[in-house]
């Protein structure tokens, strides 16, 4: 992420299918999204809301997008191919 992005989160939301504290420094907080709703603060709760209000985007993006196989080469073709997805969504 912080390759990417250029920062590195202090708070990561995830959900069942997140690998566990490997892929992760010991720096970042991790929360779960199969905590009971009933523990969890208002501010989690907000934030797992937001988390999958963008899954079915994403979605959206891989398949009526082509964004599930790029056929542009390189780190330089994998940006190219998400700027194009994301320009032809804003459309």
């Amino acid at each position: 992420m912080e390759k990417i992005v250029g920062f590195r989160p202090k708070k990561i939301y995830v959900d069942l299918g997140y690998k566990g504290k490997d892929h992760h420094s010991e720096d970042v907080q991790v929360y779960l999204s199969n905590k009971n709703r009933k523990k969890m603060t208002r501010w989690e709760r907000m934030w797992m809301n937001k988390r999958s209000d963008i899954e079915p985007v994403i979605s959206y993006l891989k398949h009526d997008h082509n964004m599930i196989r790029n056929f542009l080469k390189g780190k330089e073709g994998n940006r190219i191919n998400a700027i194009l997805a994301t320009a032809v969504f804003k459309l």
